[in-house]
């Protein structure tokens, strides 16, 4: 299987990623996945795992534990959703002499053309398999590159992974490794159709990736009814999930450059991420690495602090531009919006902004615009070149920012 071979078949696979408002819980088959990985031969079962769920703050997170187990030493798998340019983004493999990103490429270590053509060809074969008996039905295009990553991983040797889920837990294709430590960031309203309209009922789908009792559990700062589903379901498995206490952690500096904070016995460690938030991913992120030194891994304190102050995540309040200030997010449901608002609003506590807008389908957009009333001065809408972008016109965004200029444009650049 040449390049765009490749390209073209993973193209041809379904993709509930381009169209999830039309999908239900239906359409998701743990067993499906478990038999292809079987015909594979379970690699991902020869992994050493971190699975990490949530809503808001699950990518951050997984970038900083495993930059700071990379600092610590460790050849580390590292599987994000979804991708920003190009989807080998999604697969990662981190190591002291990872080499600076290609041209090409926004982060470090992502698989190469080749590699993943060739753990794809040798997908194929059983994805063509299942086909064949049709009783599980068609295998996704996130179930194969879920595969391509355990495959690649394997094949790469590395220490351990770092393992994001895509959407909610329960059903989501990485729920089927055995996980050293198994992590839920802060939990919020989104794809309620497909993981119920309640936080009580989305943190049950998520917490579902604890599912054996031998994993540590860490959590992120919650709302008291998801703590609640938290800890029903973990005293059940008999574990003692880990939280992170806002008293724990102590904001010393912030600017447009980096924050400062202590978190427990740890003084001045340093982000580049901004926000408030980031702060909080960062805590979780150190106590997943404290989990693992109770299981025998060696991280220094030195290696917590380098990994911590290296990570760049784009589209996370990211400064693309300083005269004037444009900043690039990717808030996605009404918490993040108004999370991303109070930031703004400390840096620039006087200035009414400009908004470039576009939303996708299936997401709040006039929860996020309530939390956006306050600041703007002028909206311009725009939509992204995707299948699930939402088209908003002038006169319907008149009713939700009254008084305000509203401009639209088909693309930005």
């Amino acid at each position: 299987m040449n390049l765009q071979e490749t390209k073209c078949y993973l193209d041809s696979l379904i993709n509930f990623e381009n169209r999830l408002q039309t999908v239900s819980s239906r359409n998701f088959k743990l067993d499906r996945m478990k038999k292809l990985l079987d015909l594979l031969g379970n690699p991902h079962l020869q992994l050493k795992c971190i699975h990490i769920a949530g809503t808001k703050g699950k990518g951050s997170t997984s970038a900083l534990t495993a930059n700071i187990l990379q600092e610590a030493g460790f050849r580390v798998g590292l599987y994000t959703s979804p991708h920003i340019k190009n989807y080998r983004e999604r697969i990662r493999v981190l190591q002291n002499n990872t080499k600076e990103t290609l041209s090409k490429d926004i982060f470090p270590g992502c698989i190469d053309e080749k590699d993943l053509a060739y753990v794809v060809a040798r997908i194929k074969p059983a994805v063509d398999q299942l086909h064949e008996e049709k009783e599980l039905g068609q295998v996704t295009f996130y179930e194969v590159f879920t595969a391509a990553a355990f495959l690649y991983f394997k094949q790469q040797q590395v220490d351990i992974v770092v393992l994001e889920t895509g959407l909610g837990g329960r059903l989501d294709a990485t729920n089927v490794v055995n996980a050293l430590v198994c992590v839920l960031t802060a939990v919020g309203l989104e794809h309620t159709h497909l993981l119920g309209d309640t936080l009580a009922a989305i943190a049950r789908e998520k917490i579902a990736i604890v599912k054996n009792g031998n994993e540590h559990v860490v959590v992120g700062p919650q709302e008291n009814e998801v703590k609640d589903v938290v800890q029903r379901h973990c005293f059940s498995l008999g574990i003692k999930p880990d939280f992170i206490r806002e008293e724990d952690i102590l904001f010393k500096q912030k600017d447009l450059t980096r924050q400062v904070f202590d978190f427990e016995e740890l003084k001045d460690l340093q982000l580049v991420l901004l926000g408030e938030h980031q702060v909080y991913n960062a805590a979780v992120a150190i106590k997943i690495i404290k989990a693992l030194k109770v299981l025998g891994w060696t991280v220094s304190d030195q290696a917590i602090f380098n990994g911590l102050k290296k990570v760049v995540w784009p589209g996370r309040f990211e400064i693309i531009q300083k005269k004037p200030y444009v900043i690039l997010d990717g808030a996605h449901t009404q918490h993040s919006m108004k999370v991303l608002m109070e930031t703004i609003k400390e840096f620039f506590p006087t200035q009414k902004i400009t908004v470039v807008l576009g939303f996708s389908n299936d997401k709040d957009y006039l929860g996020m615009c309530k939390e956006l009333k306050g600041l703007i001065g002028q909206v311009i809408l725009t939509k992204a070149d995707h299948p699930r972008a939402r088209s908003l016109s002038v006169e319907e965004m008149n009713v939700v920012f009254e008084n305000k200029k509203i401009h639209s444009t088909d693309t930005v650049s």
